[in-house]
């Protein structure tokens, strides 16, 4: 592994740290959960404060915006499409007419619309790194 690929799997870390601590946060008490998110930005905010992210500026190895990212990879092109006409209609479907998973529903259905965008992306830079 190169050193530009170590540097990318250490902001994946970060990352998914920030992200695993901020579901956590919302299987705290009510009264607890502000201080906690209060926290946690401060932590992000003085982490971004200090750090470049100018190489997450785009999409994939060559950085491109998001609708030429997606034309250029045909899969994942076929999945956002399948997924906005099947599963997608269920999720707002179920969302509305049971309230008690409403919000379980609403993060799956984020997750699963930006996360295998995200997924390819990364992808492609960390192999392109490897290079």
């Amino acid at each position: 592994m190169t050193t530009g690929q170590r540097k990318l799997v250490r902001y994946w870390v970060i990352g998914g740290s920030v992200i695993l601590a901020i579901i956590l946060t919302s299987f705290l008490e009510i009264e607890h959960q502000q201080p906690a998110l209060l926290g946690l930005g401060a932590l992000f905010g003085m982490f971004s404060a200090f750090h470049d992210f100018s190489y997450y500026k785009g999409y994939g190895n060559e950085r491109k915006r998001m609708g030429d990212f997606i034309e250029s990879h045909p899969k994942l092109k076929l999945w956002l499409v399948v997924f906005s006409m099947a599963v997608l209609p269920y999720f707002i479907y179920k969302m509305q007419t049971d309230d008690s998973v409403s919000g379980s529903y609403y993060f799956l259905s984020f997750l699963l619309l930006i996360g295998p965008i995200v997924y390819v992306s990364e992808r492609e830079r960390f192999h392109s790194l490897g290079d």
